[in-house]
């Protein structure tokens, strides 16, 4: 009887095991320059149901909605509730042994960057889900059964480009990329994309650094933010100018031999689970171990020229930003329409032009291999935003469709070394034929493999104390900005503030000797502010010798405050000096850099805060 039951297709096993993406929709507040031109909401939501009022209204199905445009509404997503469906979701999945990954996608100021970084007082998912995985790791070491140990890593996609946001090589990213936009040119040998047929998809080189508390990876992530590429462009002041994949990798050890690491069944990240630590030992340990890796990716928003007015090098840096957003759309198109065909996602990614960018490539595990991974598609509310809003939509929808099968990452370290001894051997017995750089990458891997845990640890305690030396010397470097910029060093300059520290120090606008330079809302200007309070001409700043600086009101409307007191009245003037703080319209502050006129024992404590 048992040989007359049909047999189940093997296809038809793996589409029951498949997972759809999970996609998740959020639309912001108003920015400053969408209450400035009296925009209106355009938006709304139901359940599970995002409602765009266009002609005909536009509706599009995802898995979950978050409202986060009114804070006085009933229905209103805070940080904690995206936290709580989607961040603990993808870290209960790593503690199980699955991969995970997030990525935040929109145009740009969208408030992407707001949901995965956040700002002080209302931190994002990456700072919450690094606080509530050490609670868990905690936990369960206090337990006495497992060792879990952490690393992370963090690199940004430039200009198709791939870069390492926590290398402390000063000339490979040689200071932040702000509103005069350094380039990230160095010497140094930039990063490459690999494939392994158990790895999965890595960036040979990329710093791993093991992290022992929450203090450390915050450490980590404030460093790399600071380097990555921002400038200010119409639509957003603070836009990001690099894709950036921020990951965490998690070990679990078992420390009963010959006994499973088994994962916790109940959920993985309540912070009252967090219990007193115990300290397990630190030496390389046997027995089956769980692997996981979480991987936060915030793509760099979509943008249109006649929206965002770019030039230059800012020009040139959407236009590689569109062109990477492009193959990720075509990556997405093609894996929905031959899933839908075959109804499986074995197999879907074979033919698929993954290699096309770099951010395609790196995604690859996440959108067709072994990966539970989610979207958080960040929106607009405003009209005039509309056209972005329900492409960004679709994109969702597209995404949904995509199904990935995870597996549980469950191995002993000996049967991995073990496998790479084996295809060691084998490279170095076709020494001929194979290639000698895929020789020295396995030897890399092998290497890395056998390591031993304590002494990752020491060499990132003395790679921590060059990182805070590099800080030191970017707040600010100024030969080597000025130097970059064909700028004398001593030109004065503002520099935006923001309560924000990863958005502080983002954006410089020099003011050469004997010039006068206008600033207002109007394209003519030559630094251009958006918001309110900040009419066409607002006021001019001269630079007479690189010491005697001049603010004048060019209109009595609009309001300017320098150190808090107003300026008010057609023509009047105000002299400026070294440290004053320039408050334009209603949320432009800026500070004043007079190097002439900084004390000779150089730049105070607050100086340059932020870059």
């Amino acid at each position: 009887a048992a040989s007359l039951r049909p047999r189940v297709p093997l296809s038809a096993v793996i589409f029951a095991m498949a997972e759809n993406v999970r996609v998740a929709v959020r639309v912001r507040p108003f920015s400053r320059r969408e209450v400035s031109q009296n925009c209106t909401c355009v938006v709304s939501m139901e359940e599970q149901q995002t409602i765009v009022h266009s002609k005909p209204p536009k509706s599009f199905n995802c898995d979950a909605t978050y409202w986060s445009h009114d804070p006085d509404c009933d229905t209103y997503a805070s940080q904690e509730r995206v936290m709580n469906d989607i961040g603990n979701a993808i870290l209960n999945n790593a503690f199980n042994g699955y991969n995970g990954c997030l990525f935040a996608y929109g145009q740009t100021g969208s408030g992407k960057t707001y949901s995965l970084t956040g700002e002080e007082g209302a931190p994002g998912i990456i700072p919450r889900t690094v606080d509530h995985m050490f609670q868990e790791k905690t936990r369960l070491e206090s337990q006495g059964l497992k060792q879990v140990r952490v690393w992370v890593s963090y690199l940004e996609i430039y200009n198709d480009h791939l870069y390492d946001l926590l290398d402390v090589d000063k000339e490979r990213v040689p200071l932040r990329r702000g509103a005069s936009d350094v380039s990230n040119t160095g010497s140094s040998e930039r990063l490459s994309v690999r494939e392994h047929p158990r790895l999965g998809v890595y960036v040979p080189g990329l710093n791993q650094v093991p992290s022992e508390s929450p203090e450390d990876v915050r450490r980590l992530l404030d460093f790399g933010t600071k380097r990555r590429a921002m400038a200010a462009t119409a639509m957003n002041d603070h836009s990001s100018r690099s894709h950036a994949v921020f990951s965490v990798r998690i070990q679990q050890l078992d420390l009963a031999s010959g006994s499973p690491a088994e994962s916790p069944k109940s959920p993985a990240v309540s912070p009252s689970a967090a219990q007193s630590p115990r300290s397990p030992g630190r030496g390389e340990l046997g027995g089956t171990e769980l692997h996981s890796k979480i991987n936060l990716v915030d793509l760099a928003g979509a943008e249109r020229q006649s929206k965002v007015h770019s030039e230059g090098l800012v020009m040139k840096q959407g236009c590689a930003i569109n062109k990477g957003l492009s193959a990720l759309a075509l990556v997405i198109k093609e894996l929905s329409d031959r899933q839908a065909k075959r109804g499986t996602s074995a197999n879907a990614s074979g033919g698929i032009p993954f290699r096309a960018s770099k951010l395609t490539w790196l995604l690859k595990d996440s959108l067709a291999g072994n990966s539970k991974t989610h979207m958080l598609a960040n929106i607009s509310p405003a009209d005039e935003s509309m056209g972005e809003t329900i492409s960004t939509l679709r994109f969702a929808a597209s995404v949904k469709a995509i199904k990935t099968i995870a597996s549980q990452n469950r191995c002993t370290r000996d049967e991995l070394v073990r496998s790479l001894r084996r295809e060691l051997e084998e490279l170095r017995a076709a020494a001929a034929a194979a290639p000698a750089q895929q020789l020295q990458e396995r030897e890399r891997l092998l290497a890395e493999l056998t390591k031993d845990y304590t002494q990752q640890i020491e060499t990132a305690k003395h790679m921590q104390k060059a990182r805070e030396e590099v800080l030191r010397q970017m707040a600010i470097s100024a030969d080597g900005l000025h130097a970059a910029l064909g700028v004398d060093s001593e030109t004065p300059y503002l520099m935006n503030m923001a309560a924000c520290p990863s958005l502080a120090g983002c954006l410089l606008y020099y003011l050469p000797k004997g010039e006068k330079r206008s600033l207002g809302s109007a394209d003519s200007n030559a630094i251009v502010l958006q918001g309110l309070g900040i009419p066409e001409l607002l006021c001019t700043i001269e630079n007479k010798d690189n010491k005697f600086l001049v603010l004048r009101r060019a209109a009595d409307v609009g309001r300017v405050l320098v150190n808090g007191r107003s300026v008010s009245g057609s023509n009047s003037s105000v002299t400026l000096n070294n440290g004053d703080r320039l408050c334009l319209g209603r949320a432009v502050q800026l500070r004043l850099t007079v190097p002439a006129l900084r004390p000779a024992s150089g730049a105070g404590p607050d100086d340059h805060a932020g870059l």
